[in-house]
């Protein structure tokens, strides 16, 4: 939007190079008018990327990265100049959530922490949960707090994470 959000202009359109879709995309601001995004895409086990250097107008060609993904849900922030990412670590299911840190712009995690390993057989019986995914989460600056929402289909759990827990110097 160019007018306070009276109206919407669309940018730039991503495509799979075999036709499949991309899901949820999460996007940070890397340097002043360099954006980064990251989507989701099932099936192809890993996340896949594309950026923009003019503040969202034009955007690369969509293209897979080496982080692993079972086609889930990411988070993905910016915190204290430090790009957070919160998401199912494996190729396939979504039975570990993990949250990644990186102080270089996403060229390498350093930091990587595991947030929850679900436990069970079946999610369909009830006892404990198979699946953890689909993380949601926003930064409290004044608190130095990460809250984190997640869920394994049928319960719902939230988090809160000190900032001095995964932003280390």
């Amino acid at each position: 939007s160019f007018d306070q959000g009276k109206s919407f202009k669309l940018c730039g359109y991503l495509s799979h190079p075999d036709g499949r879709s991309f899901w949820e995309p999460a996007i940070v601001e890397l340097d002043g008018g360099h954006i980064l995004m990251f989507m989701r895409c099932d099936g192809s086990g890993v996340i896949w990327k594309s950026e923009s250097f003019d503040y969202g107008m034009t955007w690369t060609a969509a293209s897979a990265t080496n982080i692993p993904n079972s086609g889930c849900k990411m988070s993905f922030l910016k915190i204290d100049g430090k790009i957070v990412l919160v998401h199912n670590p494996t190729a396939s299911g979504r039975r570990i959530l993990e949250l990644w840190v990186s102080d270089d712009n996403t060229a390498s995690w350093k930091t990587k922490i595991r947030l929850a390993e679900a436990i069970g057989e079946d999610i369909v019986k009830s006892g404990p949960p198979t699946w953890v995914c689909y993380p949601h989460c926003f930064a409290d600056e004044q608190k130095k707090l990460l809250y984190l929402a997640c869920d394994s289909v049928d319960m719902h759990y939230l988090m809160k994470i000190p900032f001095a827990d995964f932003l280390l110097p």
